[in-house]
């Protein structure tokens, strides 16, 4: 029988002392075995608030910014040292099976508006640049690979647009 692995990717949008709990409750209560979460920010010991309620978390800090892993305790997996891709920015371990399969993942927070500015520029060549360095962690052994994150990046100029809350619609005029 093969095991389902439940993942869940979020971005906190920063405040973590405010919104780690209530993330926590939500792995527990959706049975959740790994978080990738973004916007972490800076100075907040995860560790605290995961390890009493049985999750293991990898982070990388920065302000403005940052990304983490959470893994359940007792999902059976041995887990490598995590790889921090950019400081900050992204962080990926490797998760193995006691089937000796390899799961490879990765958090990652790309530079706000990255959509929108040149294919030249510092912001944009770094997320290339850690989107390499995640490929490149990917080996034989691997037999999963997850990216999962905020990318900071759309479709069209109408995924930018926020909606009126006196509105129904995704739209300004619907």
């Amino acid at each position: 029988p093969t095991k389902i692995i439940r993942i869940m990717t979020i971005n906190i949008g920063q405040n973590p002392y405010e919104k780690i709990p209530r993330v926590l409750q939500t792995l527990q209560q959706e049975d959740i075995d790994v978080a990738l979460i973004q916007e972490t920010g800076r100075g907040y010991n995860a560790t605290e608030t995961c390890e009493p309620i049985g999750y293991t978390c990898y982070q990388t800090e920065a302000q403005h910014a940052g990304a983490a892993i959470l893994i359940k305790n007792k999902w059976n997996a041995n887990i490598s040292e995590p790889t921090i891709i950019q400081e900050g920015r992204a962080i990926a371990l490797t998760l193995k099976t006691k089937r000796g399969q390899e799961i490879l993942v990765s958090s990652i927070y790309y530079y706000t508006n990255l959509d929108n500015l040149k294919n030249d520029s510092f912001e944009y060549l770094q997320a290339q640049a850690n989107t390499d360095d995640f490929v490149a962690l990917i080996n034989p052994q691997t037999s999963l690979a997850i990216i999962g994150g905020d990318f900071n990046n759309t479709d069209g100029p109408e995924d930018r647009i926020r909606p009126n809350p006196n509105t129904q619609g995704r739209f300004p005029d619907q």
